[in-house]
């Protein structure tokens, strides 16, 4: 997909910081006592506009699978920028 839409492709045809993906870096096991305790993600209030697109959700798309009553994901930069600083403390 990379090659087919030139994406992350430097002007040689080669991808962009010389690997074409890093699965063996991304599939190490847990140890053998398991991952330990795992921090809750940071959480966010939805804002006017989430609350609005998730009321449109509710109205246009009634059978939709799961549910959009706790939804607490980040949606801005700012919010995308502190669960990142969150999740490397």
């Amino acid at each position: 997909m990379r090659k087919k839409h030139g994406i992350l492709i430097d002007p040689d045809g080669n991808p962009e910081g010389g690997q074409w993906n890093f699965d063996q870096d991304n599939r190490k096991p847990y140890p053998k006592k398991g991952p330990g305790m795992i921090d809750a993600p940071a959480l966010f209030e939805p804002d006017a506009i989430s609350n609005e697109v998730l009321q449109y959700v509710q109205e246009t798309y009634v059978d939709h699978p799961g549910s959009i009553a706790s939804f607490c994901w980040p949606v801005t930069r700012d919010q995308a920028l502190a669960a990142l600083d969150y999740l490397e403390r």
